[in-house]
């Protein structure tokens, strides 16, 4: 296929990062790579966003449990 040629993909593929964070991501961007760069970078960009939230949100809730424990 020529360079710069981009073809249809599935908005299902957006998926994929959403349920399985950035493992879904890398296999949306390896499916969709050779259609839709863009799309496939921007699929990945997402799984990894989505991991970095839950591993922030875990980090907060770890911290504020030892906050607000009353043992020590």
């Amino acid at each position: 296929m020529r360079e710069g040629v981009i073809r249809e993909t599935s908005w299902a593929w957006w998926l994929l990062p959403i349920f399985f964070n950035w493992i879904g991501g890398i296999g949306a961007f390896f499916a969709v790579k050779d259609k839709n760069k863009k799309k496939a970078t921007s699929l990945m960009i997402l799984g990894f966003i989505i991991a970095g939230a839950w591993i922030l949100f875990y980090v907060v809730l770890f911290i504020l449990g030892f906050a607000c424990s009353t043992e020590y």
